[in-house]
């Protein structure tokens, strides 16, 4: 009989191939920011959160509520992202002319909101695992929820997202308008195999010229750099891989 190598009571490794292992420099980012949003929370709370320096701090986090509810009506990634907090909204049309003043309302209302609950009560904790502008971006969630409410609440029929979301005068970087219109035709025929809500904001995102780091923040605090990156390098995958096909079936 041959005997095992194998000690008795221990079983070989078996790989576990859904097991995400955390990258370590990630880890070590994130705990760096907790600990410096930290520090700062305390610096303002020792001057009443008032003054000069807490001007400058809201300044600042206006900037940024500006720049993600901006992205997030234009991609209609804004219904999404208050799904994942637990806010039930109805996917609308958001038009282009009414953005800036649900931005700047919503912007506001999460401003205050955040500095009396998050900061004054004392809902923000580093413990907590949130970044200050990661608990921010859930104010915004919730202001938005409440403004889109009142504002809509007259219309109770369902409409659907179009795939229309990517605004015929926006200006993109680089290319002219003969390059922009055949762009945005090709995003919008993309548009149209993209299941993930994610990789189509993040499509539309990064034909607005978002870097990967900015499609992230503004996807959410799950998503890394890299993952964007993956995102988008499957959908170029896909969109080749159709197009080859179409072409052989010409």
């Amino acid at each position: 009989m041959r005997k095992s190598s194998r000690p008795l009571g221990l079983r070989p490794l078996t790989r576990c191939p859904n097991v995400a292992v955390p990258d370590p420099e990630e880890v070590a980012e994130r705990s760096a920011r907790l600990q410096a949003d930290r520090a700062l929370r305390d610096a303002l709370a020792a001057q009443g959160f008032a003054g000069p320096a807490y001007a400058l701090f809201e300044v600042d986090l206006a900037s940024y509520g500006h720049r993600i509810m901006t992205a997030w009506l234009a991609t209609g990634h804004i219904f999404a992202r208050c799904r994942q907090v637990g806010l039930g909204l109805t996917p609308r049309p958001v038009p282009i002319t009414e953005r800036e003043d649900l931005v700047q309302e919503t912007v506001a209302a999460a401003l205050a909101a955040f500095k009396r609950r998050g900061l004054q009560e004392g809902g923000w904790r580093p413990e907590g695992g949130a970044s200050l502008k990661t608990y921010f971006t859930g104010a915004l969630c919730h202001q938005f929820a409440n403004i889109w409410k009142k504002r809509f609440r007259a219309r109770a029929d369902a409409v659907e997202l179009p795939l229309e979301i990517v605004p015929p005068g926006a200006a993109a970087p680089g290319p002219g308008p003969e390059d922009i219109a055949v762009q945005r035709d090709e995003i919008r025929r993309g548009l149209a195999h993209i299941e993930s809500e994610r990789t189509r904001a993040a499509v539309v995102l990064a034909s607005y010229g978002y870097e990967h780091e900015e499609i992230a923040e503004i996807l959410g605090p799950e998503v890394t750099a890299r993952a964007v990156e993956g995102f988008l390098r499957r959908h170029r995958l896909r969109m080749a891989a159709r197009a080859k096909k179409e072409e052989a079936g010409d």
